[in-house]
């Protein structure tokens, strides 16, 4: 599997698999998921992995997979791995700051409301996961080295 990272840290193509054809198999199929988590427990693979995962459960869910949402809502009780867990909370975070159009299908309000409870329940591994989507967002991945900044490029 290619999961060489770029300058950002992100192995783009392996990111629109997981986004695109992955996505579209768990909102089609949704009991593959368990399997895949079994997996994902038994085998310690590569972390960027975990990126991916919940960034494909994530994608079903705006593709409007019911079933995907029971893992965010409670991440810790399928892969007790801190860092498996740390992923689902950065993606909840991506999806409450999603799109408008994200709003026709609640799925804002329900990240939001996943989120406060999840912060409630563990808020050391919130403010990581807010730390880690601050990386992201900013350019670094969080994973590996990140951009430097080069002084001011404004265009007149």
């Amino acid at each position: 599997m290619h999961l060489q990272r770029e300058f950002t840290g992100r192995a783009k193509s392996v990111e629109y698999l997981f986004e695109g054809a992955i996505a579209r198999q768990i909102k089609q199929t949704p009991e593959i998921i368990p399997t895949a988590l079994e997996h994902l427990a038994r085998n310690t693979l590569d972390n960027r992995i975990m990126r991916y995962w919940w960034q494909a459960l994530s994608s079903a869910i705006k593709l409007g997979s019911e079933e995907s949402k029971q893992y965010f809502e409670q991440p810790h009780k399928y892969v007790s791995d801190d860092e498996f867990v740390l992923w689902a909370y950065v993606q909840l975070m991506f999806l409450e700051s999603g799109r408008a159009a994200d709003k026709k299908s609640k799925v804002k309000s329900w990240a939001k409301q996943v989120l406060e409870q999840l912060a409630a329940q563990d808020p050391t591994t919130f403010v990581e996961a807010e730390e880690k989507k601050d990386q992201l967002v900013q350019g670094g991945s969080g994973n590996g080295p990140t951009r430097k900044k080069i002084g001011h490029t404004t265009i007149s």
